[in-house]
């Protein structure tokens, strides 16, 4: 019988290395796949900074109709996605309904006139608005080419009726043809149509997309508690009564507090103090930027409910996803949606009700 002798043992430190390293390959391809980010040639320039920003202006387009910008243009190139990006937001869903069709999938739309106060506050000074919406139906058989014509610089939360929770959809911004979900942002799940839920698209310039996915990267990698959160201007008491200094990453503030806009004096100086104790792994460049709620002019939201109630009520969110089992299986014209305690979106386009809060 043969015996092991003290120069043939195995090193129990050389094996706590390999299973250490072999541990932490595994770990990075179980947390989700990373959003690949925007090729930045031909991207952020002031023009086309500017053309983008205006791309979330309303405009009425009378017919689904196919874009003659993108004809014979592959829609997963770098070229499609230029493109997309400062095409109008009801142009490229037009696009993608003319598309859908074209496809063999009778997908409905709608236009429809929103009116309502965005708060959810009685006796509020908030002037009432009205808003022009496209409604536009997602199924499983297009979900697809929503990816394609909806994705590039869009972010699309996502949530049901009185939404309790919220779904942020987020398209590869590069070459790669992942459509995920991130939730806490913490963790990304394949995208699937869920019946019941509405999506509105935040449309955001080069820059301001590019932030995005290398702020959500760094919470996949890193996790939640070193990347989100912001600091509060005053105390804000949790469900137990315990008063917070900063808030905490749940599925609605992640989203509306990512640093993605311009630098702001005041809150870089704040942050620059408190990032290394609150968010060591924040990318140091995201320190001290306005919050995505900011960039598109609406106030953060810490309830899913109230922020998909905000997004409905934003003309500077024309086109709002609808998701459906089949198509032509939802009633656009008709549809009638909680927006937390905000109220209730009416068949009529009212919005009525809400809550003192």
């Amino acid at each position: 019988m043969s015996r092991v002798t003290a120069n043939h043992r195995p090193n129990a430190n050389a094996i706590a290395t390999v299973l250490a390293v072999l541990a932490a390959f595994l770990s990075a391809e179980v947390v989700a796949a990373p959003i690949q980010a925007p090729n930045m040639r031909g991207r952020g320039g002031r023009a086309r900074e500017r053309n983008i920003a205006n791309a979330r202006t309303f405009k009425r387009i009378a017919r689904p109709r196919l874009s003659t910008k993108l004809q014979n243009v592959d829609l997963n190139s770098q070229q499609a996605k230029l493109i997309l990006a400062e095409m109008p937001q009801t142009e490229r869903a037009m696009h993608y309904v003319a598309a859908s069709r074209a496809a063999g999938h009778n997908i409905n739309f709608a236009y429809r006139k929103v009116k309502g106060k965005m708060t959810a506050k009685r006796g509020s000074r908030v002037p009432k608005t009205t808003t022009d919406k496209l409604l536009v139906e997602v199924t499983p058989e297009t979900q697809e080419l929503f990816r394609q014509v909806m994705g590039p610089n869009m972010v699309w939360p996502s949530g049901g009726s009185n939404a309790g929770h919220l779904y942020t959809m987020i398209a590869d911004q590069g070459s790669g043809t992942n459509f995920q979900m991130n939730t806490y942002g913490t963790s990304m799940t394949e995208c699937q149509v869920r019946s019941g839920k509405v999506a509105g698209g935040i449309l955001l310039t080069d820059k301001q997309m590019s932030r995005f996915v290398k702020y959500t990267n760094a919470g996949l990698r890193h996790g939640a508690n070193k990347v989100y959160g912001y600091k509060m201007k005053r105390g804000i008491r949790d469900e137990y009564g315990d008063r917070m200094e900063f808030a905490d990453p749940s599925c609605t503030n992640w989203l509306t507090a990512a640093p993605i806009g311009n630098k702001n004096g005041s809150r870089a100086r704040s942050e620059r103090r408190d990032a290394p104790r609150h968010w060591s792994k924040r990318p140091a460049d995201l320190n001290g930027r306005d919050p995505l709620a900011k960039v598109i002019g609406l106030s953060r939201a810490h309830e899913p409910g109230i922020w998909m109630g905000k997004l409905v009520m934003a003309p500077q969110v024309p086109v709002l996803a609808v998701m459906s089992n089949s198509p032509g299986s939802t009633n656009l014209k008709q549809l009638s949606w909680g927006l937390g305690q905000i109220g209730t979106l009416q068949a009529n386009g009212q919005v009525t009700g809400g809550a003192q809060r």
